[in-house]
């Protein structure tokens, strides 16, 4: 029987918060696999992350630039989240 990934990871993560044993943990989604090089790399660049430990996923629909979160919390530093924050302001704009 096949066990999918997300729900074995979410059980891992709730019997280890359960234990006391928390893995801090956030997902960095990007246009394409980085190397551990780039992940050091953000994780220097944005403090808030030291504490984590990043997994990559990589998403088609980004042109460029990532989308991390972690907890409650989504940075949204992709092309594509510019692109769609910049059509709202237009649409404000009169």
């Amino acid at each position: 029987m096949a066990i999918n990934v997300k729900i074995k990871e979410e059980l891992e993560d709730y019997l280890q918060n359960r234990a006391g044993k928390k893995r801090n943990r956030a997902l960095i989604k990007t246009a394409y696999r980085l190397s551990e090089q780039e992940i050091e790399s953000i994780k220097r660049a944005i403090p808030a992350l030291k504490d984590f430990e990043l997994d990559n996923e990589v998403d088609d629909s980004l042109l460029a630039g990532f989308v991390i979160k972690f907890g409650t919390k989504v940075i949204d530093l992709s092309l594509s989240g510019k692109l769609k924050s910049f059509k709202k302001l237009m649409y404000e704009i009169d």
